[in-house]
């Protein structure tokens, strides 16, 4: 199953880049863009992060437990291509905002969409035999964590500078 496994790998990877980019550079965008300051960042991405995040991956485990539970085999593949492209979008729109107002209604929504975690290692799970099951899912958090925490602050870096001139 390799191509699963790579398409999975890379898949969940970039959406891990985009996780991990998100984290490293929102209180830059908020103390840069709005003026905010480090305390009201910390505090109000503390909070958010605690709320919409951990809401995020209990409903979204609870979702697609219910798709697979009502016959949904591949529940999970479906709802991660639904779930990036929201990401994408939601992302977007929240970034090029200039309310505060508006980046953090759309920002919430993003973090609700972002802890796939859960859902990526249960479809693992579901596909690998038994006997490989722990091997595959080291490789698989090697190759996310070095895709998403090793290149997701430096792609949004790179992009703002180079693509869109901003430092």
């Amino acid at each position: 199953r390799g191509r699963f496994f790579t398409c999975h790998f890379l898949g969940y990877g970039a959406l891990a880049a985009i996780a991990y980019g998100t984290i490293a550079w929102v209180p830059a965008h908020l103390m840069r863009g709005f003026g905010w300051s480090v305390t009201q960042t910390g505090f109000t991405m503390a909070a958010l992060t605690a709320v919409a995040g951990s809401s995020g991956l209990l409903g979204m485990g609870m979702f697609v437990d219910r798709r697979m539970a009502r016959g949904v085999r591949d529940a999970h593949f479906r709802f991660a291509v639904w779930l990036s492209l929201a990401i994408v979008l939601f992302g977007a729109i929240a970034f090029s905002a200039t309310s505060i107002i508006l980046f953090f209604l759309f920002y919430a929504v993003l973090k609700l969409l972002v802890p796939i975690g859960g859902m990526a290692s249960a479809s693992i799970q579901i596909v690998t035999p038994n006997e490989l099951r722990g091997t595959v899912s080291a490789i698989y958090l090697f190759v996310v964590t070095l895709l998403g925490a090793g290149t997701g602050p430096t792609v949004v870096a790179t992009f703002t500078e180079l693509i869109f001139h901003d430092s």
